[in-house]
């Protein structure tokens, strides 16, 4: 009996012992959006239908925290940090064509860490927005429409959807334990989308007063 409890403690022992030394020559990798500039974004109406974005801004900035560890070996030879935008009402369509304004770096040999930890900004166009945020603003005037609610009602105040920001972080390392890194998730980073009400057009009269239309 002593013999099987010992041959059962030594055989605990070394799956204990195996899987510390798996854990510690195993890669990791953590990537999260930090924040977004400008927020909230605000998509503006005629009183029938969203129209455009009111952000004049040439481009909005999504910021990540990045960190990813080589263990016991290896070395890190480049890394890349994609940007990812989708639609958090309606249907959940991505943001077209912002992969191309990631964030990337390399490594020459001699000079490659065993550890990255650092913040990353990637700077990506507003048109690009435009489509998606325009189409879950006019998604949710339609389905308030289908409620039996005027366009009075609908665009009588300012409402809010949302995009989710989330980023592809890949990395290029050597080592044991670069093909099957541990990823620890991050949940996706949620942006505003104000859908502003309708105040209607002013125009100028006489004696340089304004008056709504």
């Amino acid at each position: 009996m002593f013999f099987k409890s010992a041959l059962h403690t030594l055989g605990s022992a070394a799956l204990i012992l195996a899987a510390t030394t798996v854990s510690s020559a195993a890669d990791t990798q953590v990537s999260r959006v930090t924040n977004f500039q400008p927020k909230p974004l605000a998509v503006v109406s005629n009183g029938q239908s969203y129209t455009k974005l009111g952000y004049k801004g040439h481009k909005v900035t999504m910021f990540a925290k990045i960190e990813y560890s080589t263990g016991t070996s290896g070395r890190i030879k480049s890394w890349s940090v994609t940007p990812e935008l989708t639609n958090n009402y309606g249907i959940a369509a991505k943001v077209p064509l912002i992969s191309s304004f990631k964030a990337s770096k390399s490594y020459s040999v001699g000079k490659r860490p065993k550890q990255v930890n650092q913040n990353v900004s990637m700077a990506i166009p507003t048109g690009l927005l435009q489509n998606n945020a325009v189409s879950m603003c006019n998604w949710l005037a339609n389905s308030m429409r289908q409620q039996g609610h005027s366009n009075k009602v609908i665009f009588g105040k300012d409402r809010t959807v949302s995009f989710l920001a989330d980023v592809k972080f890949k990395v290029s390392a050597n080592g044991a334990g670069n093909k099957n890194p541990i990823i620890e998730y991050s949940a996706p980073y949620k942006v505003p989308v104000v859908c502003k009400k309708w105040t209607g057009s002013r125009l100028p009269v006489a004696g340089n007063s304004i008056v709504p239309k």
